[in-house]
């Protein structure tokens, strides 16, 4: 049973505005003045549009998390055209069915995983629209799991998973005039600072083998709490004002 309980938390947890029109013309230096070429910036710049803004709203989508996070909510204050500090929530869930085969027995097993992030965090901006972002964040996940062998066994319980994490993501965001925003953070990685399992189960087992089952359930969350957790593609839309 032990193995089952383990592949089961195993498999569970773990430009856009090219086309510009500048509409400024050409500025000729006067003879004998010494003037150089202005370094004209556009008005439509996205470094331009930010210092215009004091708040956006935003939802968050990824398609690639290895931490069963894919949507969430964010929002964000602009202190300048260069630093932005807000908050975001990503959650996501899946369910899970696998099977194993151990000697003439064969276990089943199913699981619903659910889990979430939550940071506070600081994005600066490095030239146009190219962002660094850094905070602190609490992550966490819960599998609620069942498991029989459709003949004597049957064991059901509940893992959940929490981490204190260092969110840390390179990306670019385009704002326009108009308030409207678009980005992608890249890649983006969590680092655990601490993290802890807590776990439960029921089921017709013996005391020991309950007990060496939970232990093993609480050693493998560990190692995944614990664990540096990657999030790709983390697209972005906001409205500023």
């Amino acid at each position: 049973m032990s193995p089952v309980c383990r592949f089961l938390v195993f498999t569970s947890v773990f430009g856009l505005n090219s086309v510009v029109a500048l509409g400024a013309e050409s500025k000729q230096p006067k003879p004998d003045s010494g003037d150089v070429w202005d370094d004209v910036d556009s008005a439509d710049s996205s470094e331009s549009a930010r210092s215009g803004q004091k708040f956006g709203l935003g939802l968050l989508y990824t398609p690639a998390s290895d931490f069963v996070l894919s949507s969430g909510v964010y929002g964000a204050s602009y202190l300048s055209s260069k630093l932005q500090v807000g908050a975001r929530y990503i959650g996501g869930s899946k369910k899970l069915d696998v099977s194993e085969t151990q000697g003439t027995t064969t276990y089943y097993a199913t699981a619903t995983l659910t889990g979430y992030l939550f940071d506070i965090d600081a994005r600066y901006f490095v030239g146009n629209s190219f962002n660094i972002l850094g905070g602190l964040g609490f992550r966490s996940a819960n599998i609620k799991y069942s498991i029989e062998d459709r003949a004597t066994t049957s064991v059901s319980g509940n893992i959940t998973i929490s981490s204190i994490v260092l969110p840390i993501s390179i990306g670019n965001s385009w704002t326009w005039s108009n308030g409207f925003s678009i980005g992608c953070d890249w890649l983006g990685v969590q680092v655990p600072l601490s993290g802890s399992t807590k776990s439960s189960l029921s089921g017709t087992l013996s005391a020991d083998t309950a007990k060496k089952l939970n232990e093993d359930l609480v050693n493998t969350g560990d190692k995944l709490a614990k664990t540096t957790s990657l999030t790709l593609l983390l697209t972005h839309l906001a409205w500023a004002f």
